[in-house]
């Protein structure tokens, strides 16, 4: 493959080939983190020219994160506990951040994609809670149905090779969605939120946040 169109419709092969669509946790649709993933391992495929670390390197940086993650979420929530906003009823749109488009302004970070909106609403007399991601947290793996999914990654080796995804990381990916989608929607719901805006939708917790609001009947604007 020499091109991003090629990738796109080497997936699409396999997309219309294999039952994907029936790759689902509860509600969750599992095809597009698949997707998503496979096409940005095929593109850093052809950008890179260098080999990935094999064997001990690429296991120690695993076990690296691993055990970063198990502190980093109560250390970054402890740091922030001064600046967290309150989930408060009465909120009119609740919005999720990308965690990355942020330029820090007379000592505070600005957010350039939803900080302008939500000022317009407050301008508007109108109150508005903003979520910034943080990744990397623990959760235990589940086994969802994947129907013919050996089947689809003896396929995608053909075009991709050892860059095809595992099924331990659609499982790991799958239970995570399912805990941040719980958590969102319990945010949303104790917000009492009309409206739900999402930059970078197909990341891990924006897919999370736009299912949490679809579950409340909320309406789900992409940024």
């Amino acid at each position: 493959m020499k091109t991003s169109s090629d990738v796109i419709a080497a997936i699409n092969a396999l997309e219309q080939a294999f039952p994907v669509s029936s790759w689902r946790l509860d509600d969750i649709d599992l095809w597009p983190s698949y997707r998503l993933r496979l096409y940005g391992a095929a593109i850093d495929g052809l950008l890179l020219t260098h080999p990935p670390p094999r064997g001990l390197p690429r296991w120690r940086g695993l076990a690296t994160r691993a055990s970063r993650s198990l502190w980093r979420v109560p250390l970054a929530a402890w740091r922030d506990r001064r600046a967290n906003a309150p989930v408060r009823p009465g909120t009119t749109a609740a919005f999720l951040s990308d965690g990355v488009s942020f330029t820090r302004l007379d000592g505070q970070w600005f957010d350039r994609v939803i900080d302008p909106v939500m000022q317009g609403l407050q301008e508007r007399g109108l109150h508005a809670l903003k979520l910034t991601p943080l990744a990397e947290a623990p959760r235990h793996r589940i086994e969802p149905e994947l129907a013919e999914f050996d089947s689809l990654v003896a396929a995608g080796r053909q075009s991709f090779g050892t860059m095809v995804p595992s099924r331990a990381w659609l499982r790991v990916q799958a239970a995570r969605l399912q805990a941040l989608s719980r958590w969102f929607g319990g945010a949303l719901q104790r917000s009492e939120a009309s409206h739900a805006f999402v930059n970078t939708w197909y990341s891990l917790e924006g897919q999370a946040f736009v299912m949490a609001a679809n579950r409340l009947g909320m309406r789900a604007i992409d940024l």
